[in-house]
């Protein structure tokens, strides 16, 4: 494949990327005398097909060291079609990880921002625009926020008796050995 052969559109130049565009289209005999015949390219394309292979990235729960995952998704293969235009759209989400991993906790999470594959519609039209294969990778309106909170130590104390009690046990371990310290004090003294 050539550079002739598709077109790529969007603003992935600007800060903010929203869309991106690749085109599959025929040779233009008007702009190149080197393009073969429309039967000819028809004749061609018919065993062919465009495959799109992108790393698509996950939350893992379980992993405390990288709790972001890659894999390889190949799922959108497109076969092309002689006189017929596909068209695919193709959803990338935004997720959001708030992690709190600390045993102390002081209601400070830490922020993530990974993006994902969320999907995508497929749909065949007699050829139209010069095209044999659209596609277009848009953001999904759709964002996902994932909040992992590990047992931490006041949770511990929540499950002995609450804090309170905790706090006072200790207090009385505390004072009771300061109380007999000094009786032991008093009585020598005396």
């Amino acid at each position: 494949m050539k550079s002739d052969d598709y077109a790529m559109n969007g603003n992935w130049y600007s800060d903010d990327y929203n869309y991106l565009i690749i085109k599959i289209k025929p040779c233009n005999s008007a702009t190149n005398p080197n393009c073969k015949s429309q039967a000819e390219i028809e004749a061609f394309i018919s065993d062919k097909y465009l495959e799109i292979i992108m790393v698509d990235k996950f939350f893992k729960a379980d992993d405390f060291e990288d709790p972001i995952g890659s894999t390889i998704t190949d799922k959108y293969y497109y076969r092309m079609l002689p006189g017929y235009t596909k068209q695919t759209q193709i959803y990338i989400k935004e997720n959001r990880l708030e992690l709190m991993d600390s045993f102390f906790q002081y209601e400070s999470y830490d922020k993530h921002k990974y993006y994902s594959i969320s999907g995508g519609t497929e749909d065949v039209q007699t050829f139209k625009d010069n095209s044999y294969i659209v596609t277009y990778f848009m953001l999904d309106s759709e964002v996902t926020t994932y909040r992992r909170t590990v047992f931490s130590f006041l949770d511990m104390f929540a499950q002995i008796g609450g804090v309170y009690q905790v706090v006072r046990s200790i207090m009385f371990l505390f004072i009771g050995f300061y109380a007999e310290r000094m009786m032991y004090y008093c009585v020598l003294r005396k």
